[in-house]
């Protein structure tokens, strides 16, 4: 199966290619920032917790490290990210295995944008 062409970096002015949204440089810059603004103590702490890393490390061995979105769709595109079918907020269960696959950051982002759509009403 084809993989994605590498796409420019999200990250103003950078030339790099990246298969995300940001090359490597800036995706670390990028989660920085992120962590740093998120407002939910508790959901850091989760997120930083032993008990989540391993919970990650599993899904993504079990999800052979590839974007489970992708897939679907016949590309082959490797994950970085571990997320919840159903938010925790909506009430998901935060370690079931059920409710968590492996995505890349692209898919992540268009998740997100589409769940934040539909909870402010604009879906």
């Amino acid at each position: 199966m084809p993989r994605k062409p590498k796409k420019p970096c999200a990250w103003p002015g950078c030339p790099n290619l990246t298969d995300g949204i940001y090359c490597e440089e800036h995706r670390k810059a990028k989660n920085r920032e992120y962590k740093e603004h998120r407002k939910d103590k508790a959901e850091q702490t989760f997120y930083g917790s032993a008990q989540w890393k391993k919970i990650r490390a599993m899904i993504l061995r079990r999800d052979g490290g590839l974007c489970q979105a992708c897939k679907r769709q016949g590309v082959i595109t490797p994950a970085t990210i571990v997320d919840h079918i159903i938010e925790i907020k909506d009430g998901g269960c935060a370690t079931c295995s059920d409710n968590l696959e492996s995505l890349c950051a692209s898919c992540h982002a268009k998740k997100t944008a589409e769940q934040r759509k539909e909870r402010e009403g604009w879906g």
